[in-house]
């Protein structure tokens, strides 16, 4: 997407502007225009679809391991995923990182994470039933990685970025019970 390893921008701050030139300013103009996340959120995938689709493609085996992750929402385990392809996990750790950015199990992180957050979009949970369907071992799991990818709890995401959705339990917000 960009023409280098993208592992070596990994503990760098890169503007857009540095990151993909002048095709990201309409990017960043769309952003500014808009207050509404799932605008925004939108646009952003426009973009990076668009540019991953004129950018270089990752090997055969790595597209099929991204592919193989997003069919399963981020559940399937990294030491399957590299002895299906018949090569060592540390192989695979090294090529995803290269090719993707991002370490496999990085990448099934986000991808979970996307989950989750599709789920609470739709319809009233439970946050233990949440976090079984989109594949974390637990609650706390969940909670964990909503703290580190999204900077807040699940209910402080959903009061704060899901205006006027009542259906999952925390402080203020109604408790569906079975």
């Amino acid at each position: 997407m960009l023409g280098l390893p993208l592992d070596e921008l990994e503990g760098r701050t890169v503007t857009l502007q540095d990151a993909f030139g002048a095709s990201s300013e309409r990017l960043i103009d769309e952003l500014h225009a808009t207050t509404d996340w799932d605008a925004r959120f939108d646009a952003i995938e426009r973009f990076l679809i668009t540019r991953a689709q004129s950018g270089p493609r990752p090997t055969p085996a790595i597209d099929w391991a991204l592919q193989r992750l997003w069919q399963t929402n981020g559940r399937e385990r990294v030491e399957t995923l590299a002895a299906e392809l018949g090569c060592s996990r540390r192989y695979l750790h090294a090529r995803f990182r290269e090719q993707v950015g991002l370490a496999p199990k990085s990448v099934a992180r986000l991808i979970r994470f996307g989950a989750v957050r599709r789920r609470i979009e739709h319809a009233p949970a439970k946050w233990a039933d949440v976090a079984y369907e989109c594949g974390y071992a637990d609650q706390s799991h969940l909670n964990r990685d909503f703290r580190e990818l999204a900077g807040t709890t699940p209910t402080d995401f959903v009061t704060r970025l899901l205006p006027g959705y009542g259906g999952v339990m925390g402080d203020g917000v109604p408790f569906v019970q079975d």
